[in-house]
């Protein structure tokens, strides 16, 4: 067993080092080697004139959408006229009504607008079909409300595909804010490795803000597709063309992007990552060995990534239990750096250390939030097809007390002790197990519907698991009650060992990893005492507003479980507390810290229930 948690640990801890390290370095040697002579060039021959239409979906865009449609006026193309279809998706603000006011008074312009505007939201992909499908240009283009395109962009563009081995030309990208120095250095470190890949082959896909493709390479997008910018352009690589990144043409997102909102996009584009890597396998040709080499290093590698690093972490947590050494140091490395990365907020707001310390935080900061998002994509991927501009504004409404790097924080926070919990499950699973089929027949954990956070839009339920604690027929005469603490007599020997220890708490670690529970919150409640406990008591169902619940908190490591409507009555007071304290990054280290310190030493000397 322990060798092939060395194996495990040896083969995850080298892909890591090769997708970080060893494949940048590889793959910069071999642009330089194979670089072109002579750059490939946009050709400006008087006979490259095929027709064109930019496409763009726009859902509750009130914002942006007249900026943008001045912009689309204002393209040229050689003199020609360009075609602008706009699909308004389902828009509840007046998107619609002010793009068409807007293109009244863009009469002088000699592009052609056309706003097909639908009742139903139906998402992004499902727009840009009908659109595609319904145009006749040789060329398409596909835009994002928020980006703000050069006025000779669309010449210099199409001039591309006079290379009739060019199935789609993706411009360069820019960002007009970035959210801090994290981001900034994320942008640039993938801007270098996209102008390598191209070198090679075709760049790893195209910024969504502005790409052009061949109409007639074009084939409608499976309707439940994320990342629309990567399958869309690598689908038609995949057959055989070749894709075109031009850097000199700069298209600038112009949206200030909240940290929130940019969590809520790589949750998107990591699940899109991992779907588009189990759909484009065809990228993976022998006789394109370029392309093969950038996709299976690059956007494959990175799309399971966050899975390699929980691996890593766990198998590297078993091996220094076990032989220590060389391992334990590797395990303390690791513990540490995320713990940096999830102190953060608190190390940048103070400006701690030097300048540079300060831009290796922030980097090592925004990376493992990324794979964190990545790693929520993966496992609860019906995340990824909300919008995220729009639930990004709607978080921040409801959420706007508290600061958006404490979200970020505790979602940090979470995944790192929900690994440890969950190596601490692996470990105690088998002797718990059998202690509790010893001491009463029924199943080892137990499955129960709670009520998780909510918010102005809905009530989040979800299914909490423990170690069974209770007889199987625990309340099969008096239906849903609360425990009588101790002198309970449906709690078995076992469990109330289990409760004491809170080691019954271990398998809702799992809860915590996919995103259903933190681990400080509120205490998740069952929604069969709900009715009784929001007419009892004031300002009950505001617990959890925007706050997930947790596996402890500042109620119960102050209170003990519920025994009757004043307990819960009291908890309340400390759930509000609570939300109160963590409202600043600095208020949430200091009191999430010091309640999983205070739950520890509850653990350690068994003063649980």
């Amino acid at each position: 067993m322990i060798v092939a948690f060395k194996i495990l640990f040896w083969c995850f801890s080298t892909i890591i080092v090769y997708h970080h390290a060893v494949y940048p370095a590889l793959l910069s040697i071999a642009a330089n080697i194979v670089r072109r002579k002579k750059k490939l060039v946009a050709s400006s021959h008087e006979t490259c004139r095929p027709s064109i239409t930019i496409i763009m979906a726009a859902y509750n865009e009130a914002r942006y959408i007249e900026a943008k449609i001045l912009n689309l006026a204002a393209l040229t193309y050689h003199g020609h006229p360009i075609k602008i279809m706009i699909g308004c998706d389902g828009s509840s603000d007046n998107t619609a009504k002010i793009a068409a006011k807007t293109i009244m008074a863009c009469q002088n312009s000699q592009n052609m607008f056309e706003i097909e505007s639908f009742e139903i939201n139906r998402g992004k992909v499902a727009v840009i079909n009908d659109l595609i499908s319904s145009a006749t240009s040789d060329i398409i283009a596909l835009t994002d409300v928020t980006a703000q395109i050069p006025q000779d962009a669309v010449e210099r563009t199409v001039n591309y595909f006079s290379d009739a081995s060019v199935g789609v030309v993706c411009p360069g990208y820019e960002l007009s804010n970035e959210i801090h120095e994290g981001e900034g250095a994320y942008w640039r470190y993938q801007s270098k490795i996209r102008i390598d890949e191209a070198t090679l082959h075709s760049p790893m896909g195209a910024h969504g803000a502005f790409y052009a493709f061949r109409r007639d390479l074009w084939t409608p997008l499976p309707p439940d597709t994320v990342n629309d910018d990567f399958v869309l352009p690598m689908s038609i690589v995949a057959k055989g063309y070749s894709a075109v990144y031009a850097p000199e043409i700069r298209i600038l997102e112009r949206e200030k992007t909240q940290i929130t909102q940019e969590f809520l996009r790589r949750i998107r584009i990591g699940a899109g990552n991992f779907q588009q890597s189990r759909r484009l396998w065809r990228l993976i040709n022998p006789k394109r060995p370029g392309l093969a080499f950038t996709f299976i290093s690059g956007k494959a590698l990175r799309s399971v990534m966050p899975l390699v690093l929980v691996a890593a972490f766990i198998s590297n947590g078993v091996l220094a239990y076990v032989e220590g050494g060389l391992f334990s140091t590797s395990f303390i490395l690791q513990c540490v750096g995320y713990l940096i990365a999830a102190a953060s907020p608190f190390l940048l707001e103070a400006k701690i250390g030097g300048r540079l310390f300060q831009r290796a935080v922030a980097w090592l900061a925004y990376l493992l939030r990324g794979y964190v998002a990545g790693l929520i994509g993966i496992l609860r991927p019906g995340l990824a097809r909300k919008s995220f501009r729009n639930e990004g504004i709607a978080a921040d409404s409801q959420d706007g007390y508290i600061h958006p790097l404490t979200h970020i924080g505790k979602r940090t926070v979470d995944f790192i002790f929900g690994v440890l919990g969950t190596i601490v499950l692996c470990v105690v699973f088998i002797p718990v197990a059998l202690l509790i089929k010893w001491d009463s027949p029924g199943p080892v954990l137990y499955n129960q519907i709670r009520v998780g956070r909510r918010t102005s839009r809905q009530t989040d339920l979800f299914y909490l698991t423990k170690f069974r604690t209770m007889r199987t027929d625990a309340e099969n005469k008096t239906g849903a009650v609360w425990s009588k603490g101790k002198s309970d007599p449906r709690i078995t020997r076992i469990g109330h060992f289990l409760r004491k220890t809170r080691i019954d708490e271990l398998p809702q670690a799992i809860s915590v990893l996919r995103g259903d529970m933190s681990i400080v919150g509120p205490r998740p409640e069952r929604p069969a005492f709900f009715p009784k406990l929001e007419e009892a008591i004031p300002f009950y169902t505001e617990r959890t507003y925007s706050i997930k619940p947790g596996i402890t908190g500042l109620a119960q490591v102050n209170h003990g479980y519920d025994e009757n409507i004043d307990d819960v009555r009291m908890k309340v007071l400390y759930d509000h507390t609570y939300a109160m304290r963590i409202a600043r990054p600095i208020g949430w280290l200091k009191t999430d810290f010091g309640i999983i310190f205070k739950t520890l030493k509850v653990m350690a000397s068994g003063r649980g229930q």
